[in-house]
């Protein structure tokens, strides 16, 4: 397991980085996609995509890592799409044997999608106490995914 790979992820979340750039910006480099490419593509997907609270941001960034190294280029290999597709329901089913759920509000609690909610969710270190897990449970699944035996 990289755990450098990992805190790197969890700095660039307490440094500003919503949790799906965290992850997408530190994973996706390691399959060939630039950094500052990786941390745009997840702008949108943070606080359960566009602050909707839905599936978990650092969750669905995930996915798109595995995606990205396991699934298919064309519409006619579905042996690849299919990979794929069980790779990711393996990172969900993961998750939410540990917190209960993959979305961002049974998770979290509070709603965040006003100015007034994340004050609410910052002051109650929601972002700390319950992101940061979240995200650093993606990501070693991720590594186990990404390095398999070597963890």
């Amino acid at each position: 397991m990289n755990r450098i790979r990992i805190d790197e992820t969890l700095l660039k979340f307490k440094s500003g980085s919503n949790c799906a750039q965290s992850v997408l910006s530190t994973y996706l480099p390691t399959l060939g996609i630039p950094e500052p490419i990786a941390h745009k593509m997840g702008a949108g997907l943070g606080s359960g995509v566009g602050r909707k609270q839905y599936i978990c941001g650092a969750l669905n960034a995930g996915a798109i890592v595995l995606s990205t190294q396991t699934g298919n280029e064309k519409g006619a290999d579905v042996v690849r799409k299919d990979l794929a597709l069980e790779r990711v329901r393996q990172l969900i089913t993961g998750f939410e044997k540990k917190f209960k759920s993959s979305q961002c509000i049974d998770i979290i609690g509070i709603d965040i999608s006003t100015a007034e909610g994340r004050k609410r969710a910052l002051d109650a270190g929601v972002f700390r106490d319950i992101c940061l897990p979240c995200i650093e449970e993606v990501c070693m699944q991720l590594e186990e995914e990404l390095n398999p035996g070597k963890n």
